[in-house]
């Protein structure tokens, strides 16, 4: 219990005003924050559906999040690629839906959901 306290403490001496720092900084600093933090909760989000039996993609999942931070830190009008990204959206669903025909899981629905 000791150990696991000393640690959070740590963590939250360290994390917190470097989480503080990003936001000051702003721009791309930022962005990159919210970026990596939320690759690494749709990878933990991914791990717990898998011990119940779903088997998300994380490669669609990941690229689609990724996406979603660069339109949001350009802007949601601008254009990545000559896409918008309600165009992306319907080719990672698309993908996604293609990919899960060819996979050998079970739950394929859960999947893609």
């Amino acid at each position: 219990m000791t150990g696991s306290l000393s640690s959070r403490m740590l963590v939250n001496a360290v994390g917190i005003p470097g989480i503080v720092f990003l936001v000051y900084l702003g721009g791309v600093y930022f962005a990159l924050f919210v970026t990596v933090v939320s690759l690494l909760a749709l990878r933990e989000f991914y791990k717990l559906s898998g011990s119940k039996g779903i088997w998300p993609q994380y490669a669609v999942g990941a690229s689609g999040s990724l996406l979603i931070s660069i339109f949001y830190f350009r802007g949601l009008e601008s254009t990545l690629f000559s896409l918008t990204w309600q165009n992306v959206l319907v080719i990672l669903i698309l993908v996604s839906v293609i990919l899960e025909v060819f996979r050998k899981k079970e739950n394929g629905t859960a999947n893609i959901a």
